[in-house]
């Protein structure tokens, strides 16, 4: 009885042995899992989000490049209307100059 006691103790230290390193090496093999899991769903969210971030750098330049584009228009508008003004300022004293001409004699 007692030989079939200790073979049943024996037998049962075993399997409780086994189902520790069964239930640590299934725990390990988890968490390893889910750290995989984490870690390619952040290069998915790595790689989306330098996609998000190149299309808004695209879009500011493109929005750079059009304010750019008009203070470049509206530089040259008023170094026309500057050039108009300067021109008009020249008439102006000519004119000036010749009724002081005329009121002079």
């Amino acid at each position: 009885m007692e030989s079939t006691i200790k073979k049943g103790n024996d037998v049962g230290s075993f399997l409780n042995n086994w189902i520790k390193i069964v239930v640590i090496f299934g725990g390990a093999l988890i968490s390893c899992s889910v750290a995989y899991y984490k870690i390619f769903e952040n290069e998915k969210q790595y790689e989306l989000l330098k996609v998000h971030i190149n299309e808004q750098l695209e879009l500011i330049e493109a929005r750079a490049d059009k304010r750019y584009n008009r203070a470049m228009e509206k530089a040259k508008e008023l170094e026309a209307l500057g050039m108009y003004h300067e021109k008009r300022i020249l008439e102006l004293q000519v004119s000036n100059a010749y009724l002081k001409g005329k009121l002079g004699q």
